[in-house]
Order: structure tokens, then C-alpha cells, then sequence
């Protein structure tokens, strides 16, 4: 397995995370990619085996180009095959900028969309082909820097918020984000409403478990009891309660993964980032 991540430019680096690059090979034995809800936006171009969602139908393929939204529970992609994928991980505010009608229906789902540039998919397909995946990044970097000359707008308190929210690690009052920006709360409660589909609260949310998925990776032994009280939960039933919904696992399940995931090592879990 081929992972390398890519620091963006900096007049991107305030819209996204990193850029990265993949190779998997997946087989009967490890089909499925659990991608846990964490704090950001993936946008992904896969010039291998296309990834599958289980619809009712069956395992339904999707395209060479799809966005994973802002999880409220973990997300199975099912592949057959090597996966070969170049991919862009934005800021919530960031993917708001670049595609804000894919931000609201975005929800706990990975989706189709529909690239500005499109010459881009074709260009990007190219340098995979030969392997060349420093300059496919380059390629990708400079669309966005393209994109963002003819296209961005100012979002300016939504944006505002939700960085605050994200600084703060989903740990405030929305009340103090309100206060922070200078405007009532109802106003930015329902901006977010409007541009995100979520509720501040839901966002919140989703940057604390982030936060706490990222400790107990790194510290799979600690007192669970103590990293509620750290993470502002009044109780352990609770922080267990709204770890579940996100994780659908309990924390001592979770922990339990990680510790057999450290012993065998093999890196499979790409998107826990």
C-alpha cells in the first residue's frame, strides 16, 4: 500500500487540509473501507477500481469522481481491486467555497459531483497512469488555484463560525459563537442551516468526536472515564451514547480495534486521519 500526503499551497491552506494519494489492493478477504465522521470534506478522484456503496439494491459503483460529506456515523466503501486514488481533504468552510451545493445534501453520503474543470480529470489520469502522483497533485493544486481566482466568494460568518468551532474542538457554547462574530444568535444559526444543512450544535459534534477519536488512536488504554470529563461530557453513558452514533461502536469497542490494528500494523485504515 502506497499513502503520501501533500501540504497545500498557502493560499489554499486556508480551504484545505493537505492533498493526498493512495494505492490499496483490496481482496475477498478486505473489501471494505470504514471511513469513521471526522471534521472534513474528501474529494476524491479514483483511477482504479471503482469504489461501491451498499444500496438496496446491491453494491452500486461509484463515479471516477465523488465527495465524502461531513459523517454522523461511520460510512462502508466496498473495491475489488487495486484503488488508485488522488484526492483533495477540505475544511468544512473550504468545501463550502469551492462547492457549496454539494455541502447541504453532502450529509452522510459519498456522492457524485460535478468537477468545474473538467479537462482536469482527464489531465490527472494521465500522470496516475505513469505513476507520476507528485505531479498529479501539482496538477489538482493548481486547478483549485484556478478555480478559486474565477469562483470564490465571501462566506464571511459562516465561515468565521465554523473555523471558531473548529479551533475550539466542537468545545463552546454556540452562544459564545455567536458572541464571537457579532451577530444574534438566531442569525448564524440559521446561516449554517442554510450553507451546511447542520445545525452549529451537529458541527460542534462532529469536531469534538474528531477530536477524541484522535486521542484514544493515539492512547488506546486511557480512562475512558477521564476522556469524558476532558471532552466536556457530563457523564460517561452520555460520551458513550454520542461516541456510538458516530462510531457505531462503543469507546471500549473502538479501543479494542485500535490495540489489534497497533499489534498487527498493516495501515490499513486510510481515512482515520
Amino acid at each position: 500500500m502506497l499513502y503520501k500526503e501533500y501540504k497545500p499551497h498557502e493560499s489554499l491552506e486556508e480551504h484545505i487540509k493537505c492533498f493526498w494519494v493512495l494505492e490499496k489492493e483490496y481482496d475477498s478477504a478486505n473489501r471494505c473501507e470504514l471511513v469513521y465522521p471526522d471534521s472534513y470534506f474528501e474529494l476524491i478522484f479514483n483511477y482504479g477500481k471503482m469504489y461501491k456503496l451498499l444500496r438496496p439494491e446491491g453494491l452500486q459503483p461509484l463515479s471516477t469522481v465523488f465527495l465524502i460529506g461531513l459523517l454522523q456515523k461511520p460510512l462502508p466503501l466496498y473495491c475489488d481491486g487495486l484503488a488508485i486514488v488522488v484526492s483533495a481533504r477540505f475544511y468544512p468552510w473550504g468545501a463550502h467555497t469551492f462547492f457549496p451545493m454539494h455541502v447541504k445534501s453532502g450529509i452522510d453520503k459519498a456522492s457524485a459531483i460535478d468537477f468545474p474543470h473538467n479537462r482536469i480529470i482527464h489531465t490527472l489520469q494521465k500522470s496516475v497512469e505513469q505513476s507520476n502522483y507528485d505531479t498529479a497533485v501539482e496538477q489538482l493544486q493548481n486547478g483549485f488555484l484556478e478555480f478559486s481566482l474565477e469562483t470564490m466568494y465571501d462566506r464571511q460568518l459562516v465561515r468565521d463560525a465554523s473555523e471558531y468551532l473548529f479551533q475550539k474542538k466542537g468545545q463552546c457554547r454556540i452562544e459564545e459563537v455567536a458572541e464571537m462574530c457579532h451577530r444574534s444568535l438566531r442569525q448564524v444559526q440559521r446561516s449554517f442551516n442554510q450553507e451546511y444543512g447542520l445545525t452549529m450544535k451537529s458541527m460542534a459534534q462532529n469536531f469534538r468526536f474528531d477530536e477524541i477519536k484522535k486521542h484514544l488512536t493515539k492512547n488506546p488504554d486511557s480512562d475512558l472515564t477521564e476522556v469524558a470529563y476532558e471532552f466536556g461530557f457530563f457523564d460517561q453513558a452520555h460520551f458513550t451514547k454520542e461516541f456510538k452514533r458516530f462510531a457505531g461502536k462503543t469507546p471500549t469497542d473502538f479501543c479494542k480495534e485500535i490495540k489489534t490494528i497497533q499489534e498487527h500494523w498493516d495501515q490499513n485504515v486510510v481515512f482515520l486521519q
